[in-house]
């Protein structure tokens, strides 16, 4: 095959495993959000388990990568620390032993009902001369104050699937401090665990 570097780069290769899945998330959000089915939802679900799966894998196959060249580990001790302070790569971890070991990690959904509703609209001159008619059919009145149910136009649809806010791993709270959509969590994720893995190749080159 050309250009196969990267299959000799375990690290790279996870990383570039997970950008797929981020890919297949974001075909499948658009097909659910067109077409809220289970089945499509389930699509959506399956990408993003993978998703978590392998980029929870990209440190740990960062650290068995590099870990015997120099200035690796004090260089990625720092690293830890500062993910260790990030909620959203907290969550990841969390979630990935979640989503293996114990249950689904849980989605959220917006879900939005539609209805319609009629107005005639008249002029005054005719609004009056109604106003006179109704005075002479008293049991006529009682009816134009009722107001009709807003029929549906259609059933409930679903407009966004989003991460939690506040959700329990293992029996611990996760916070998160606000629900976040689906595709740009793992957007955000993505692009954190990239800048990890490229700052570790400019720094650790190895041939």
């Amino acid at each position: 095959m050309k250009d196969d570097n990267i299959l000799r780069n375990d690290t790279r290769l996870k990383l570039e495993e997970a950008r797929q899945f981020l890919d297949e998330i974001k075909i499948a959000y658009s097909k659910f959000i067109e077409n809220d089915t289970v089945k499509n939802f389930i699509i959506v679900k399956s990408n993003f388990s993978a998703f978590i799966t392998a980029a929870r894998s990209i440190t740990l196959y960062l650290q068995k990568q590099y870990h015997d060249l120099p200035g690796f580990a004090e260089w990625y001790s720092q690293k830890q620390e500062d993910m260790s302070k990030d909620l959203e790569l907290n969550y990841l971890n969390k979630a990935r032993v979640e989503n293996v070991h114990i249950r689904n990690v849980p989605l959220g959904l917006v879900n939005e009902i539609s209805c319609s509703a009629s107005m005639e609209i008249v002029s005054q001159e005719e609004a009056n001369r109604r106003k006179e008619a109704l005075k002479n059919k008293p049991d006529e009145i009682d009816k134009v104050d009722e107001v009709e149910p807003c029929p549906l136009s259609k059933p409930s649809k679903t407009i966004d699937l989003f991460i939690p806010g506040q959700a329990v791993f293992s029996g611990r709270r996760i916070d998160l401090g606000a629900n976040v959509n689906l595709v740009l969590f793992c957007e955000i994720q993505y692009n954190k665990l990239k800048i990890l893995v490229d700052g570790c190749e400019s720094k650790f080159k190895t041939n």
